[in-house]
């Protein structure tokens, strides 16, 4: 991270602050060895744990720029201060969710389980596993 600021006293009764900042960052989540991109999440409710897989992986690079500038009039008695502050930049975030389904457990049972974005109850996933 990078960060400047300039101060200026104008006159005895007024200062002058800029200032600008920026940084650059990635972020990636991709699977461990030996895990492939089809491999099922499964978390655990309870514990609040997920394992095997990932849901999603993903890789996220940011560029934020800050800029500020404020200026103070100073009286014997009184002052005054206005400023201004601003944050732009890129968030890059691509995601890769191959495995078409996540499951979650409840105390080792499964509740609900997520398939193609569609949540499907656990009596309907036993009815469906027994017509095939």
């Amino acid at each position: 991270m990078q960060a400047h600021t300039a101060k200026y006293v104008a006159t005895s009764r007024l200062f002058v602050e800029v200032g600008v900042g920026a940084s650059w960052g990635v972020h990636t989540l991709w699977p461990e060895p030996g895990v492939t991109l089809d491999t099922i999440s499964v978390t655990e409710q309870s514990t609040g744990l997920t394992y095997r897989a990932a849901p999603a992986y993903t890789q996220t690079s940011t560029d934020p720029k800050t800029v500020r500038a404020s200026a103070s009039y100073v009286t014997g008695s009184h002052f005054a201060k206005f400023g201004i502050s601003e944050r732009f930049g890129r968030n890059i975030a691509v995601s890769n969710t191959d495995q078409e389904m996540t499951y979650r457990f409840q105390n080792g049972s499964v509740p609900r389980a997520r398939l193609e974005g569609q949540l499907i109850a656990a009596g309907a996933l036993r009815r469906s596993r027994r017509r095939r």
